[in-house]
């Protein structure tokens, strides 16, 4: 446990140190401010609709730190994942971890929006959480093989195991809101 704690510290405490420093791309800013405002988009809508009863400002700061907190957890998981197989992935390049870990959470926030929408309509199971998450986190992946954005090939298992993780992640999140909202009641 103290050994995991010390990795998110450690990973976390880089990813800010990345950024702030400004020595990244350009795009990984204009990718966290476009992740951020549609998280934030989506807290604010739930909020006007009576589900969260934060204020605004405590809805900026979850946000932050939950757009941080896939993205640390993301890069984690993509260096954790490369250690399974003979990637092309260095534990030490950066970019290409951010580059994954960037797509990861975009795969985790888009289908927690639009699941969020639909939920208005219809109660989803985890299983359908798990299998949305995946599904859009494997397509995403295999788009960028094509285009070969990440700067690597990515094997089919790495892959699968990535998109493996997207899926638990959206069925955690909703346990997590559900398991919030019963404590509410």
């Amino acid at each position: 446990m103290f050994i995991l704690l010390k990795e998110i510290i450690t990973v976390m405490v880089g990813l800010i140190t990345d950024f702030l420093s400004f020595q990244l791309d350009a795009y990984f800013y204009i990718w966290f401010l476009i992740l951020f405002i549609s998280s934030l988009a989506a807290t604010l809508v739930q909020r006007s609709e009576g589900t969260i009863t934060y204020s605004t400002a405590e809805c900026v700061g979850i946000n932050v730190l939950v757009v941080v907190l896939y993205l640390v957890i993301g890069t984690i998981l993509a260096r954790y994942f490369a250690s399974f197989e003979d990637q092309q992935i260095v534990a030490e390049d950066k970019i290409m971890l951010y580059k994954i870990s960037f797509m990861l959470t975009s795969a985790v926030i888009i289908v927690d929006i639009i699941l969020d929408r639909l939920k208005r309509v219809r109660k989803f199971s985890y299983s359908l959480e798990f299998l949305a998450g995946s599904a859009v986190c494997f397509l995403l992946f295999q788009l960028s093989n094509q285009t070969d954005w990440i700067g690597t090939k990515l094997s089919l298992s790495y892959i699968v195991m990535v998109a493996i993780a997207a899926g638990v992640y959206t069925m955690a999140m909703k346990f997590l809101l559900e398991y919030e909202n019963h404590k509410e009641k």
